[in-house]
C-alpha cells in the first residue's frame, strides 16, 4: 500500500513537471496551437525533401515526439529516463563491475549497449505492463488517473501562460 501511494505521488509529480516543461517548450517553439495541442513536426524538410535528423531543435522535444507526445509519451519518456538513471547509478556504484567491463571492452560491449538501449526503449513504451504486474487493476487505475490529471493540469497551465486569451 505504501509503495502504491509513493508511486502515485512520485509519478504524478514527475508527469506533471515533465508535461509543464515539454508543453512550455512546445509553445515557445511554435509547436503547439491555441488549444494547447502539440503539432508533430514534419519528418521531411519541405525545401530539400530530405529526412530531418532533428525536427524541433530540442533534443527533449524530439525524444518526446518519438514516444508519440501526449500523456502516454510523457509517461514513457519519464520511464526511460528513470531506467537510464537507475542503470547508470548501479553501474557507477559497482567499482568491480566497472573494472571488469573495461578489461573486457570490445565489439561485444558495444553491441550489448545498443541491445540494452532498445530493450529499455521497449520497456518504456510498454510502461502499463510494469504497473499492472506490480499492482492490481485498481492500483494501475489510481496511478494512471492521478498522473493523467497532473498531465492535463500542467498542460493547461503551460498553455495559459503562453497563449494570449481573447477577452
Amino acid at each position: 500500500m505504501v509503495a502504491l501511494f509513493f508511486d502515485m505521488i512520485f509519478m504524478s509529480g514527475l508527469v506533471g513537471l515533465a508535461s509543464y516543461i515539454l508543453h512550455t517548450w512546445s509553445h515557445k517553439g511554435g509547436w503547439a496551437d491555441q488549444d494547447g495541442n502539440v503539432k508533430r513536426p514534419p519528418r521531411k524538410n519541405k525545401e530539400t525533401g530530405k529526412k530531418q535528423k532533428r525536427k524541433t531543435g530540442h533534443y527533449g522535444l524530439d525524444q518526446w515526439f518519438k514516444f508519440g507526445g501526449g500523456y502516454y509519451g510523457t509517461f514513457a519518456l519519464i520511464q526511460l529516463i528513470l531506467s537510464e538513471a537507475r542503470q547508470s547509478f548501479e553501474f557507477l556504484t559497482n567499482w568491480e563491475g566497472i573494472i571488469i567491463y573495461l578489461q573486457n571492452f570490445g565489439i561485444g560491449s558495444i553491441i550489448d549497449f545498443f541491445v540494452n538501449q532498445i530493450n529499455m526503449f521497449i520497456q518504456a513504451i510498454i510502461w502499463p505492463v510494469h504497473y499492472l504486474e506490480k499492482y492490481d487493476g485498481m492500483g494501475f487505475i489510481l496511478i494512471a488517473g492521478l498522473s493523467y490529471f497532473a498531465y492535463k493540469t500542467a498542460r493547461t497551465y503551460a498553455r495559459n501562460q503562453h497563449v494570449k486569451q481573447d477577452p
